[in-house]
């Protein structure tokens, strides 16, 4: 896939996602319904800091960093460390996420990462590979938010 293909992907992805989070009531972001492991701004925010994982190497921009401890894999808002940030503060990591890393990685997608990244059986050894990864992850919490957002009253 082209570079410029690709980027146009990756910007269709995020702002998809950013319209998931558009028009949910405070209360909703943080409901888990029955058959969920999670709320619609802890997936929000695992996007977030997923992209700060696989691309931290790109990205100057620390703030995301800081909320690691909340949304990383494994993690639950049953279980938060501290505050959760606002949703507005999320979405607007997240658009400032794209930009940077579209910014930094051209002309960097056939870098061969200095160590490679194994998820499952998976080994991602470029970047263009983590940017394949993160649209498939991204995608697959569009759909958890998708569904919490149907399960959930999360109209204002």
């Amino acid at each position: 896939m082209e570079a410029k293909t690709l980027f146009d992907f990756y910007r269709y992805v995020r702002a998809n996602t950013l319209q998931l989070l558009e028009n949910v009531t405070e209360e909703a972001l943080d409901v888990i319904p029955d058959g969920h492991n999670n709320s619609i701004r802890w997936n929000a925010g695992h996007i977030l800091v997923s992209e700060t994982f696989f691309f931290g190497a790109f990205l100057k921009n620390a703030k995301a960093k800081e909320y690691v401890d909340l949304f990383k894999m494994g993690t639950s808002p049953r279980q938060y460390v501290k505050n959760p940030p606002h949703i507005s503060e999320i979405k607007q990591l997240l658009k400032d996420q794209q930009d940077e890393l579209l910014q930094a990685l051209e002309g960097h997608l056939e870098d061969v990462l200095p160590k490679p990244i194994t998820i499952q059986n998976v080994e991602l050894k470029t970047v263009k590979d983590i940017v394949h990864f993160s649209l498939y992850h991204e995608g697959l919490h569009q759909g958890v938010i998708n569904s919490l957002r149907k399960t959930v009253s999360t109209n204002r």
